[in-house]
């Protein structure tokens, strides 16, 4: 039996953009946030640039099955909640692995500027739908052609051959350089290569750097709490509740038994027939990436007034004991974290 890692076929689309070796001393827009950097390199008088702080897409990252694969590598920021007596006795050493993705945002069928529902545009974001991979599928993906759709592929890719645009990978952003006379951000620092190095903004700088990092660049930068920067001796530039409204995203798993071959084990997906399918058609269970269906619900504590709902259920197609610990692609015991007990 041939291993699935030899047996796919690379795509034959780009799935990586250009990346800028030499970087200029200055910039219009500096972002750290790859959808908006692209979207203002739109504007040819802009002269923009983004900062990765992560490397390049690869052939396993474009393959939805694999999803799981991804989370503990160099591809994953690997944030760990520390240990507690109130959550995660189930993990070993009580600690829980954190990824981060996914919104819950209103949808606007008119205005649809990052998404694209209906086929395939470079431009946007596409999203599959009525794919007929099992019976019970019934869930939206940014798959394309039976790979992948990612925000590098949908927004970098495209953006590649523009002048005005520079991507710089491994490129760690960790502070933004703030005039503390004016208060006006002019520029970051970010490490690459070894080193940090100092680029600058003629207009502005923009952090869309996610939940957890945002607010941590912010706070190297001396915009945070006063007490907190205090601590870490880093001087103050303003001070704020910078940090404070997170929310945690909470959840937990009922298990249930079918009686039809509906759910994913390893023999389904590790063998050559699945992998021949994918190979040749780009089709089949590893263009799954572990969604089934998903609903967005009112529980009666939620306020009928807000717009958004406070439960998301998910219909997965495995359990964390489905791989017998050896990590399933998905939602394996390792990749959560599980303990035997």
């Amino acid at each position: 039996m041939s291993s699935f890692f030899l047996a796919v076929s690379p795509p034959a689309v780009v799935i990586n953009p250009p990346i800028t070796k030499d970087l200029k001393e200055e910039y219009d827009f500096i972002v750290a946030g790859a959808v908006v950097a692209s979207r203002l390199s739109e504007n040819p008088n802009f002269d923009v640039l983004l900062l990765e702080a992560g490397g390049k897409a690869t052939e396993t990252s474009e393959i939805p099955a694999f999803l799981g694969l991804l989370q503990r590598t160099d591809l994953d920021w690997n944030f760990t909640v520390g240990p507690s007596s109130e959550f995660c006795l189930g993990m070993i050493d009580r600690e829980l692995r954190r990824s981060f993705g996914g919104t819950i945002k209103p949808w606007n069928q008119k205005k649809k500027d990052s998404e694209d529902m209906a086929g395939v545009t470079k431009k946007f974001c596409h999203y599959s739908k009525n794919r007929k991979i099992t019976k019970i599928l019934n869930s939206q993906e940014t798959v394309i052609d039976g790979f992948r759709c990612s925000t590098n592929k949908a927004f970098l890719v495209p953006a590649g051959g523009r002048k005005n645009f520079n991507v710089a990978t491994y490129s760690h952003v960790t502070k933004v350089l703030i005039d503390p006379n004016t208060n006006r951000a002019y520029g970051v620092r970010y490490f690459r290569n070894g080193a940090y190095h100092d680029v600058l903004a003629r207009k502005e700088v923009i952090l869309s750097a996610g939940v957890i990092n945002t607010p941590q660049i912010l706070m190297l930068s001396g915009i945070g709490p006063k007490e907190h920067l205090k601590e870490l001796k880093i001087p103050l530039i303003k001070d704020l509740p910078v940090g404070f409204n997170f929310h945690d995203h909470v959840g937990f798993s009922l298990t249930f038994v079918t009686d039809k071959p509906i759910t994913y084990i390893p023999q389904r997906y590790n063998n050559l027939i699945t992998n021949m399918t994918f190979d040749l058609f780009k089709k089949g269970p590893l263009t799954n990436p572990g969604f089934d269906a998903t609903a967005f619900l009112n529980s009666k504590f939620q306020d009928p007034k807000l717009s958004y709902p406070d439960i998301q259920v998910n219909l997965l197609p495995s359990t964390p004991a489905t791989d017998g610990g050896l990590g399933d692609g998905g939602l394996g015991r390792k990749l959560l974290n599980l303990g035997d007990e």
